[in-house]
């Protein structure tokens, strides 16, 4: 029978060997120990930080080999920690919520409380609104920024959309749209993006989608029209409202108009409506 350390080494071996992991029954097979010691070193190992377990999609646990370095920030952890920091993990920048966590892993609220709160104390996890979960929260890894589904586009701060912070992005689009026409006749999206960048909003986040976003809103809001794909130039109403020549005068309004001719009962010499003009 061999002793602790060597099979320490040797289950840290086998885990090497794998990049994706090896089931507990596995395992089991290739080491020569009883059961009740194969679980008392991995728990060892694992909150060594020398290997990492996760949960398969038939809830079996999966244990892989760690990197030396990242051993340190994960010393210490059992195994339900490692679990739910994995299952975090794989969630990517979606995350997922703690009713999420509860139904997968099947845990004790309470437990579930106290795993969450010592991984977001060693800055392993971070807790994140969500607008895509009814404005609950989601845990994802520390170093990930949540996806723009979680935590919504630039013009959102703390999960709340700053309705302020749009009207005054889209009141710099148009003053800077309606300097330009005295030098060109429209201006294309990628000069709005352009000038965006240069102002105090370069350090937002504006993804293509988001400069669209606002010319549609000043769209939506008539300050200006679309003159050609992706050119905007700012509506010129009073021009575009100014009535003809021909509604000006009597004749452009008349009801009667069809059946006006010189010498008929309704005629131009007789019209009230020219005395009236």
């Amino acid at each position: 029978m061999e002793d602790d350390n060597q099979i320490a080494k040797k289950i840290v071996e086998i885990c090497k060997e794998s990049d994706s992991g090896v089931q507990h029954d596995q395992l089991a097979r290739l080491v020569n120990t009883s059961e009740q010691k194969i679980v008392e070193i991995l728990n060892q190992l694992i909150r060594a930080g020398f290997i990492t377990v996760k949960q398969s999609a038939d809830n079996l646990p999966i244990y892989q080999f760690q990197d030396p370095d990242k051993a340190r920030r994960f010393s210490g952890l059992d195994r339900d920690s490692m679990a739910i920091y994995h299952l975090i993990s794989d969630s990517d920048t979606n995350g997922l919520t703690r009713n999420d966590i509860k139904s997968k892993t099947g845990m004790n609220p309470k437990a579930l409380d106290n795993v969450l709160n010592n991984l977001k104390k060693r800055n392993l996890i971070k807790s994140e609104k969500a607008l895509n979960q009814k404005n609950r929260n989601v845990w994802i890894l520390f170093e990930l920024e949540p996806s723009i589904s979680v935590k919504g586009n630039a013009f959102y701060k703390k999960g709340e959309f700053d309705a302020d912070l749009v009207e005054a992005i889209c009141k710099k689009i148009f003053s800077y749209i309606e300097g330009q026409m005295n030098k060109q006749q429209s201006v294309s999206k990628k000069e709005v993006a352009v000038f965006l960048r240069s102002t105090e909003f370069a350090s937002l986040d504006l993804r293509d989608e988001d400069f669209q976003s606002l010319l549609n809103t000043l769209l939506y809001d008539d300050k200006i029209e679309e003159f050609k794909p992706q050119e905007y130039r700012v509506c010129d109403w009073e021009n575009a409202i100014r009535p003809q020549v021909l509604t000006q005068t009597p004749c452009g309004t008349c009801p009667v108009f069809s059946e006006c001719r010189q010498g008929s009962i309704i005629s131009p010499e007789k019209c009230i409506y020219f005395l009236q003009w």
